[in-house]
């Protein structure tokens, strides 16, 4: 792609797809770490264009994207209003299963996720 294309691409929200990936290790409880990405990560969901998609992926040891069915998130006013209060209350309670030995990796959950988002838009 020519870089006079590029602008055209990231105009459309339809185009743009973000991952946040978040560290919940024990490394995170040290000081503010936590709270500084929490802060951080609002920010960031919030000045994401409207209409775009993307996916915030906690990990451990193991991963668990934060949304429900691991489908991802359109940016809109309602679920940038959800997700503040989830990211407010974002700790070791959000993982469930989702450190069970034998959960996928973040590469492949994220190829299952384009391949999905692909499949969306061919129909």
């Amino acid at each position: 792609m020519r870089p006079d294309e590029l602008d055209s691409v990231l105009v459309d929200p339809a185009n743009n797809v973000f991952f946040f990936i978040v560290d919940c290790s024990g490394s995170m409880e040290e000081g503010d770490k936590m709270e500084m990405t929490k802060e951080a990560l609002t920010l960031f969901v919030q000045s994401l264009p409207a209409g775009c998609k993307f996916e915030i992926v906690l990990f451990d040891t193991k991963f668990k994207p934060m949304s429900r069915n691991g489908t991802g998130f359109v940016k809109n006013d309602a679920t940038v209003k959800d997700l503040r209060e989830r990211i407010k209350t974002m700790d070791d309670g959000m993982w469930g299963g989702a450190r069970r030995s034998g959960s996928p990796s973040i590469t492949a959950y994220i190829n299952k996720w384009r391949a999905l988002d692909s499949l969306a838009k061919s129909q």
